[in-house]
């Protein structure tokens, strides 16, 4: 398996104690925010999409309720549980972060066709294309940063 981030590490260790005490009061998600990951925890799904924490961020994984009492269940009450569950867990970020790399993908691919189509239509203005520009200057910058 690959090595872990220090984000991911964290998510991980917040999670296998959420599982090992049977705790479904919150979700956890990792994100990845300026390509690094970062654990957050939310009160419940819904407050996510309002949360201005994971406005232009990646979601990775969420984990709730229903993973935390499954795994909780599969565990079970032995000396290789912590292990079990840690393991468990790891897959689930490999598994999720190539699900998400695949949605990110066609979400910029997307972007960038109707970006096209917008540049082709004969109604858009120069000073929004210029505005436009400043943005992907701005976030290229933002990312070529790390």
């Amino acid at each position: 398996m690959k090595k872990h981030t220090r984000g991911e590490e964290r998510f991980i260790s917040m999670v296998l104690e959420a599982v090992m005490k049977n705790d479904c009061e919150l979700v956890y998600g990792l994100f990845l925010i300026h390509g690094q990951h970062h654990p957050i925890t939310f009160q419940d799904e819904s407050y996510i999409q309002s949360h201005p924490i994971v406005k232009d961020t990646h979601c990775v994984c969420l984990v709730g309720g229903d993973i935390i009492n499954y795994f909780h269940l599969q565990a079970g009450r032995h000396d290789l549980s912590r292990l079990y569950v840690r393991r468990n867990l790891s897959q689930l970020i490999l598994d999720a972060e190539k699900l998400a790399k695949e949605a990110f993908e066609e979400y910029e691919n997307e972007y960038i066709r109707n970006f096209i189509k917008l540049l082709n239509n004969e109604d858009t203005t120069l000073s929004y294309i210029e505005q436009l520009k400043v943005k992907i200057k701005k976030h290229l910058m933002i990312e070529g940063s790390h």
